[in-house]
């Protein structure tokens, strides 16, 4: 059993804090030049249980005239998910005030983690004191190598260009640290623009190289006014354009279950509103560091960029992991596994898609009445579908895209059944008129190929395998293993079959969209099974099938083999 110590933890990034103790002494942790210590000071490791009071160092001034006191702090976004690494799911607050009464623009902003099992806090100042803001939203974000999630905040700069900045804070441990130093991670791409004659524009991003030329014939008018080009399109003089910071940086979770970064910053040509494109830029984090790992151009038009759908798979920003959720008139309330953010009807809006359940009395890491809900963007109308069985399970993840001929946006839903076999439960989930719709009976789903496939012995230490219904015989030598065959009593020395010996096929361990021309529309989805011969453990290959979705219906293509290889030395 864990014992844990309770401790009085002071972290300071960017301004002074000061820990109030049982015995009313003070510790100063750390001075307001803080913000230049990679990590976050300790203070009074191994000390009783305290009540703790944070004071900022070197806040901004602020009108105290009589009616103009300031606001008292509150908190504006919350998470509840593990970040400490120890299963059990901790609080993270964000708190702050108006910079003055009635003002939108926030400051004073403190980062409060809660320990979910000792309840002590790491109480951290997101200092400097000009770091203001609006709109703050608090993401869960994975880092590599480390046991429970790091905390992306995102805070609006207020400005009329929609950028944001961010600060991605790990407590892995008890310890409170930037991942990722703050310059770094709001850094963004530059990108080189040049107007050409015929009323055109290329972008250039100059660290990967890409580059695209725009059409500009659209706003030749305005040009024209602006003495930009003349009636012929000959270039009069050189514009540099604008580049901002990142409007959007969000953590996106891949179709293979990894995490990235999606970055968008907004590129304009004469003036700001003058919208060119939009800089797409995707990351991953490994070693602390940012990678670049893909760039692109999104074009904009009369009605603004163009449908983003790498966005769709961010986390709902209404809707925090961890926290709960109930439609009108219900109770208790549930609690939301997963979340993702996408337009699933087409009205414009970016709906919320949850998973929802309550963790079990009796396995703390385990979920049950697992449920998709959706909430509608635009009437917030929601909408829950309770499934009949394949309802309960660990690590609950959905993904949403574009899928099939038509390009139709579905929701597909994992839970890990928690078995030796490393299966999972999958369903697949249409929304129409703020309804789910299954596109599949869950059930069937997550069986894939294992009730239409036979797995038998021949003799001669063989196995087969069969799938009629796309055609697949597929004979495995299992001479390999022959020893253990033969110990079994299932062959002799010579081969022969002694009895009648079938295998079988596990459910789907994996089942992952795949964008198989790039083009943005996934079209189809990848399911992987163990094929199992005299026990589960006798793993004689794989099986991967491809399903479609066409006419509203997902069928099964083709599958194909993949024998598992002989031991070495065998």
């Amino acid at each position: 059993m864990k014992r844990w110590r309770r401790r009085a933890v002071a972290a300071v990034l960017g301004t002074g804090l000061i820990v109030t103790g049982a015995a009313g002494g003070e510790v100063e942790a750390a001075g307001a030049d803080a913000a230049s210590s990679p990590r976050g000071a300790v203070a009074g490791a191994g000390a009783a249980p305290v009540s703790e009071t944070a004071v900022p160092t070197g806040a901004p001034a602020r009108d105290t005239s009589p009616g103009q006191e300031p606001e008292a702090a509150k908190v504006l976004a919350e998470l509840h998910v593990d970040v400490t690494g120890d299963d059990f799911p901790d609080t993270v607050d964000l708190t702050g005030r108006p910079l003055m009464a009635g003002s939108p623009m926030l400051g004073d902003f403190v980062l409060t983690m809660t320990h979910g099992v000792a309840g002590t806090k790491i109480i951290l100042p997101l200092g400097p004191k000009s770091f203001v803001g609006l709109e703050p939203v608090l993401y869960p974000v994975d880092i590599p190598g480390q046991r429970g999630s790091g905390v992306l905040v995102s805070i609006g700069n207020g400005g009329s260009g929609g950028t944001r900045s961010s600060l991605l804070v790990s407590f892995a441990e008890g310890v409170a640290r930037e991942v990722v130093p703050r310059e770094e991670l709001n850094a963004g791409l530059q990108a080189k623009i040049e107007y050409l004659d015929g009323f055109k524009a290329r972008l250039t991003e100059p660290r990967t190289g890409r580059s695209v030329t725009l059409d500009l014939r659209d706003r030749k008018t305005d040009y024209l006014r602006l003495g930009i080009f003349d009636q012929n399109g000959k270039l009069l003089k050189p514009v540099s354009g604008f580049v901002d910071g990142y409007s959007v940086f969000v953590p996106v979770r891949q179709p293979d279950g990894h995490q990235v970064f999606e970055g968008r910053q907004t590129l304009s040509g004469a003036y700001r509103s003058d919208g060119l494109a939009v800089l797409a830029s995707t990351w991953a984090l490994q070693d602390g560091k940012l990678e670049l790992r893909d760039v692109r151009f999104l074009t904009v038009g009369p009605k603004g960029a163009a449908a983003d759908p790498s966005l769709d798979n961010q986390p709902a920003p209404k809707y925090p992991v961890g926290s709960e959720f109930s439609e009108p008139g219900t109770w208790p309330p549930e609690t939301i596994l997963d979340s993702r953010y996408a337009d699933m009807d087409g009205d414009g809006v970016r709906d919320s898609v949850l998973l929802l359940g309550t963790r079990r009395p009796d396995n703390g890491a385990m979920w049950w009445n697992i449920s998709p809900a959706v909430v509608d963007g635009a009437t917030g109308a929601s909408h829950i579908f309770r499934l009949d069985g394949e309802d309960q399970g660990y690590s609950p993840l959905l993904w949403v895209g574009p899928l099939g001929e038509t390009g139709q946006k579905v929701i597909l839903a994992s839970i890990e059944t928690g078995g030796s076999g490393g299966t999972s439960y999958y369903s697949l989930w249409t929304v129409k008129d703020g309804l789910l719709h299954p596109v599949i009976d869950p059930a069937a789903l997550s069986d894939g190929v294992a009730k239409k496939a036979s797995v038998r012995f021949l003799p001669g230490f063989l196995a087969e395998l069969r799938i009629p219904s796309v055609h697949v015989q597929w004979t495995f030598d299992v001479s390999d293993r022959k020893d253990e065959y033969i110990a079994l009593g299932l062959y002799n020395d010579q081969g022969r079959l002694l009895k009648n010996q079938e295998g079988w096929v596990d459910p789907l361990s994996s089942l992952t969209p795949v964008d198989e021309n790039g083009d943005g529309v996934y079209d189809a989805l990848i399911g992987k099974q163990a094929i199992a011969g005299a026990a589960h453990v006798d793993r004689l290959g794989t099986a991967v099938s491809r399903w479609v979705l066409s006419g509203g219906q997902l069928t099964l293509r083709s599958v194909r083999v993949e024998p598992t290889p002989p031991a070495p030395g065998a």
